[in-house]
């Protein structure tokens, strides 16, 4: 039996930002999923560590102006076009936190109301 390690529910969502990685390049990235401590992130092929750190800017729909985040890489999966990063995120004020979770919820709750 797998054992769930995740203390936080994860929010599926669709949105942008972008992302700047410790060697200071910057890159579009989409954002798959939000949680109180951590957002799942699609960037472009780069060679990237577990432990790295990133800066993150979002752009939320229906915020005038994108909350940045930071934190650092925990998981990496790739292929040949892109990667998936798991990113824990540190140092997280109280406005942010909400804001991202009120967005996730927002999403989640939209979704469940299409299919009833």
């Amino acid at each position: 039996m797998i054992r769930e390690r995740r203390k936080y529910f994860r929010f599926g969502c669709s949105c942008y930002g972008e992302a700047r990685f410790e060697n200071s390049s910057i890159e579009k990235i989409s954002v798959k999923n939000i949680s109180s401590e951590g957002l799942k992130i699609i960037a472009g092929q780069r060679t990237l560590l577990v432990g790295d750190q990133v800066e993150i800017r979002l752009d939320l729909p229906g915020e005038k102006i994108p909350p940045f985040v930071s934190g650092q890489v925990r998981w990496v999966s790739s292929d040949e076009e892109s990667m998936e990063l798991g990113i824990h995120l540190s140092g997280l004020d109280k406005d942010t936190k909400r804001e991202l979770i009120d967005y996730g919820f927002t999403v989640w709750r939209e979704g469940m109301q299409t299919k009833h």
